[in-house]
């Protein structure tokens, strides 16, 4: 039995609130993929334990399960993230995997541990692949998001399009600054290259003000400043 089948088999037999323990090899399964399908499962991870080669949880039930159907739909290599586009709209942004299945839903609880990098990424994400790292280093992964840029959902140059969940701990102020503009494929911020969460939000301030004055030109600007940190200063993606 997949284990999605089996902790929706399992929801079924608990009731809201019910606590269990669950041992779960991790044999054939990521630690990610294991950890996102109980939580899409509808169970609150209250306590983890690795003993090789088992991932050990205490469980509490608190909703019902989600579709198996959204599991699967994890394993594909292209697929589509919901973010926050222009005045809150959500649009589905185009990557390529790096990821293990069902990253998605470990993402809250990853953020409940995990210190934030300086461009408010996780550290130590043990979400992504080996492959994965390789390919977020080179920005490789964003390239489908062209598509959205043809689509008038995105735009070259500006504010990387976030999860409704990392949108939140903003400041608001920058919140309505940011759905004022459609996100882009490059940040603006690599031109300033923030060294802590604090000197984003001021990057991110600043980028949004000049653009608002003189939308092109700032564009253009901000291009050559970033392709100037990619090139000559060895700014990578993280």
């Amino acid at each position: 039995m997949h284990l999605g089948e089996r902790f929706t088999s399992l929801n079924r037999k608990l009731k809201i609130g019910d606590e269990i323990n669950q041992k779960i090899p991790l044999h054939n399964i990521s630690k990610t993929e294991a950890i996102g399908t109980v939580i899409h499962s509808g169970f609150e991870i209250l306590k983890e334990e690795f003993k090789h080669p088992h991932l050990i949880l205490d469980l509490k039930k608190i909703s019902s399960a989600g579709s198996i159907e959204e599991i699967k739909k994890s394993h594909q290599w292209l697929f589509k993230q919901p973010r926050v586009g222009k005045g809150g709209k959500i649009i589905h942004v185009l990557k390529l995997r790096t990821m293990y299945p069902m990253a998605h839903k470990a993402h809250e609880y990853l953020l409940k541990s995990a210190k934030l990098g300086p461009y408010g990424k996780p550290t130590n994400d043990f979400r992504i692949t080996k492959p994965g790292k390789f390919l977020r280093t080179y920005w490789l992964d964003e390239l489908p998001q062209l598509i959205n840029i043809l689509k008038s959902e995105m735009k070259l140059v500006g504010v990387r399009p976030l999860s409704e969940a990392f949108f939140k701990t903003l400041p608001p102020q920058l919140q309505q600054e940011r759905l004022r503009h459609l996100p882009a494929l490059m940040a603006a911020i690599y031109a300033d290259r923030p060294q802590n969460l604090a000197d984003r939000f001021k990057a991110e301030f600043k980028y949004l003000a000049q653009h608002q004055k003189h939308p092109f030109l700032t564009d253009l600007k901000y291009f050559f400043k970033i392709l100037w940190s990619i090139i000559f200063l060895g700014q990578r993606g993280y």
